[in-house]
């Protein structure tokens, strides 16, 4: 019984996410490493949004590649990098010419998914590695005290709601709000990784994933 019960607690990977980003908060780290899902990929992207962390980058083995917002900037930096490979890199392999041009195209198209390494586009088929991992920097705010000031996480809580042996569902009516719409739930939906608040107003419901705030 108590091996089927570690065999689980391991499978869920967002109570996984979500312990490692409270014990982090408590202990005033300023990162902290989440194994690579999809799912863990879209939360950390949403707490990224709503303003709980700094942001989070993806990091392939001993590769990094950082998660870009697509702005003007980004995209002419991204097409100079690869016109100066064309010469001595790109132009000798058909392969790597085929990852240029679709590195071009989620530049053109504005893409915030973050770009495969070419290693990864070579084997997208393929499982993930297990080494891949989500690198978060954590968020903190100045908090005014007697004599001073203390460093405070923009994440009090974070909840696991929906669990492996208990699944949760709501319609977009019976989602809870948290401290009035302070926190937010986050769930899974047809459409996607959502907030309470998205569901709401596109008046979907899902599977209530966990609670922050």
């Amino acid at each position: 019984m108590a091996e089927n019960n570690t065999r689980g607690l391991i499978n869920d990977s967002i109570s996984d996410m979500l312990t490692r980003i409270r014990n982090a908060c408590l202990a005033k780290k300023s990162t902290v490493s989440i194994p690579f899902t999809r799912v863990n990929q879209q939360i950390a992207h949403i707490l990224e949004k709503e303003g709980f962390i700094q942001n989070f980058q993806i990091s392939f083995s001993n590769e990094t590649i950082t998660k870009l917002e697509a702005s003007h900037s980004f995209k002419t930096s991204l097409n100079r990098n690869f016109n100066s490979l064309q010469g001595s890199q790109i132009s000798n392999s058909t392969e790597s010419a085929s990852t240029y041009t679709k590195v071009q195209g989620l530049a053109s198209q504005g893409s915030t998914q973050g770009i495969w390494s070419e290693q990864i586009e070579k084997n997208r088929s393929s499982q993930i590695s297990t080494n891949t991992e989500i690198l978060i920097q954590l968020k903190y705010r100045s908090k005014t005290i007697y004599k001073g000031k203390k460093k405070e996480s923009c994440i009090t809580n974070l909840k696991r709601i929906s669990k492996p042996g208990l699944r949760i569902y709501g319609t977009h009516r019976e989602i809870p709000r948290i401290l009035g719409g302070t926190g937010i739930v986050i769930l899974s939906t047809p459409e996607g990784i959502v907030t309470d608040r998205e569901a709401r107003f596109r008046e979907i419901g899902g599977e209530l994933l966990c609670a922050v705030w």
